[in-house]
């Protein structure tokens, strides 16, 4: 509990029928005008009383006031929280636009959009001006970083932070890296630590927190305790969107799809996003159930693409791995993998890229892009699944064996449900 300082995608049908093989060889806009300027999207207020939902009509009766006044400052700032609160990346896009269009410069603000919407050059270019060696330059330099790879020196950067002063957002950059890595007890410890930075005023993030530290448990096969912290979650920060998505995916785990069908609705319901009617559509695509997962997964393409259209890039990831199984395009699924590798080099989006090539049955290519990251090393079971049937593909059985075996101990039950985050 806070108490000190006063802040995927479905398994494709060749992966469930893997999971035995493994096993055997050994994770109030409504009530907000619109502006005449910025003609944004609205949502519907949430209707229930939850933490979640008070805050957002706070965040909104804000974002009203300042429209009133002609504050765009304020309105901004404000217009902001409520996005990031909401998940709505479309709302970020356009804000981002519209504050270019009023010349209205807040560099720190635009920063920290282009970072959550996957523009890393952008995010770099606002940087420089702002790095003075101080704390909160290095910790989004640290975030950049990690969506460029590099890894070591974000690491590098969260240490040093706190060697200066305690900072929760440090801890959560060093548990990220250790999943990334596999170090899931490692991991798991500074999540505990980031928790203990926090006090009662930071209930969302202590909440956040306890999704990371049960989605650890959940990548590793343990679905029960995984429900058990998103319980805990829930209780610290209720009628949150983020933690039914979670839970939902958890209860399609341990085999509770009718539960996790409801929470994947409610979520939609709280917080309506791609993500979320790609993950309803893709576990009903997983039960087998086409009818009834064909206009969800339909409903998230067409979002992505628009988004793609509009040339934004935070969806290239998501519509790679929507081509590359629920709703097959091989050919399209490599191409939005190599652009979204070539501006975020990660593990995530290197795996995406080798899935992608097997797919479209470019085995050699697959394996010259999975070689790099196995030897890497990764926390992800499904990585080495994938690793396995591509390896298998091109040829090299000895590697395959390895990869799958590798996959079973990180998480004994390979071909539950699970989201591709």
């Amino acid at each position: 509990m806070p108490h000190r300082r006063a802040g995927g995608h479905a398994e494709p049908d060749l992966l469930r029928r893997l999971g035995t093989l493994v096993l055997l060889l050994a994770t109030g806009i409504a009530a907000i005008a619109a502006m005449p300027h910025l003609r944004h999207r609205t949502q519907a207020p949430p209707v229930e009383a939850g933490a979640y939902q008070r805050e957002w009509r706070r965040l909104a009766q804000g974002v009203r006031q300042a429209e009133l006044a002609d504050d765009t400052p304020r309105y901004a700032q404000l217009r902001y929280r409520q996005l990031m609160l909401s998940g709505d990346t479309r709302g970020l896009a356009e804000l981002a636009e519209h504050l270019r269009r009023r010349h209205a410069d807040d560099d720190l603000l635009a920063l920290r959009i282009d970072l959550a919407l996957h523009r890393t050059t952008g995010a770099l270019n606002r940087l420089a001006p702002l790095d003075d060696g101080s704390t909160e330059p290095a910790l989004l330099r640290a975030q950049i970083l990690l969506q460029l790879g590099e890894e070591a020196t974000a690491e590098s950067l969260f240490r040093d932070v706190l060697a200066r002063e305690r900072r929760w957002e440090a801890l959560a950059g060093l548990a990220a890296i250790e999943t990334a890595r596999g170090d899931n007890a490692a991991a798991d410890r500074h999540y505990a630590q980031a928790a203990d930075e926090l006090d009662v005023r930071q209930m969302r993030t202590y909440c956040w927190v306890l999704l990371q530290r049960g989605w650890l448990r959940l990548r590793q096969g343990q679905t029960e305790a995984a429900i058990t912290f998103y319980a805990l979650a829930e209780s610290a920060y209720d009628g949150y969107w983020l933690v039914d998505d979670h839970m939902a995916e958890a209860l399609a785990a341990a085999g509770r799809y009718d539960e996790a069908v409801a929470r994947y609705r409610i979520s939609i319901d709280r917080a309506s996003r791609p993500e979320s009617w790609q993950a309803l559509g893709e576990l009903y695509h997983h039960r087998g159930d086409a009818a009834s997962a064909t206009p969800w997964l339909t409903r998230a393409r067409d979002a992505y693409e628009q988004s793609v259209a509009r040339g934004e890039t935070h969806y290239l990831h998501h519509l790679a791995s929507l081509y590359a199984d629920a709703q097959p395009d091989p050919p399209r699924a490599v191409e939005l993998a190599r652009r979204d590798f070539a501006q975020r080099p990660t593990r995530g989006t290197r795996d995406a890229l080798a899935w992608a090539l097997y797919r479209d049955g470019q085995f050699a290519a697959a394996h010259a892009v999975m070689v790099p990251l196995v030897a890497q090393g990764s926390g992800d079971a499904e990585v080495y699944l994938h690793a396995g049937l591509i390896h298998l593909a091109a040829g090299h059985a000895d590697l395959a064996r390895g990869a799958l075996e590798r996959a079973s101990t990180l998480n004994p039950n390979p071909g539950r449900f699970h989201v591709h985050r």
